[in-house]
């Protein structure tokens, strides 16, 4: 059954749903307050922390979850707008995309040491544009001073 449905058919106006932060929680409340309800995120350490117990059911971490927020022992979440995860994204994307081409730069290092390939001197030293522009090759080496290598 879909949260939403389970939402309009198990929920009253003015119950109050409390979820444990986990990394799809704020989709999750968005998608219960679609639906009419009304919830909050609590802090999952605090949470955590609070009425450890051998026998660990979902009926058992919902009770304690609704205890440890009824006592105020726990800290609610906040919930980013709109904007500000549409932010977030933008910085996650961009940090992926700084990752993705540091592999290959050190790829391409790599690459160029397995085949003892050397720039010439005085060449930029910016290995991706050499690359790019003057990649080697193997079969027009002429450099006496570099080793052969067997595999190429």
């Amino acid at each position: 059954m879909p949260l939403e449905q389970w939402v309009k058919q198990h929920v009253r106006p003015g119950d109050l749903l409390v979820l444990e932060a986990s990394g799809n929680s704020v989709e999750t409340v968005e998608r219960i307050e679609r639906a009419g309800g009304h919830a909050l995120i609590l802090e999952s350490q605090k949470a955590g922390q609070i009425g450890k117990t051998y026998c660990k059911t979902d009926k058992v971490d919902a009770i304690k979850l609704a205890r440890i927020y009824l006592s105020g022992l726990a800290t609610v979440v906040w919930k980013p707008d709109a904007t500000t995860r549409a932010r977030r994204e933008i910085f996650q994307r961009h940090r992926k995309s700084v990752q993705d081409t540091t592999r290959a730069r050190n790829r391409l290092k790599s690459w160029f040491n397995e085949h003892n390939y050397r720039p010439a001197p005085g060449a930029a030293p910016d290995l991706h544009e050499r690359a790019v522009n003057h990649p080697p090759d193997p079969l027009l080496d002429d450099d006496p001073n570099r080793a052969a290598d067997p595999n190429v």
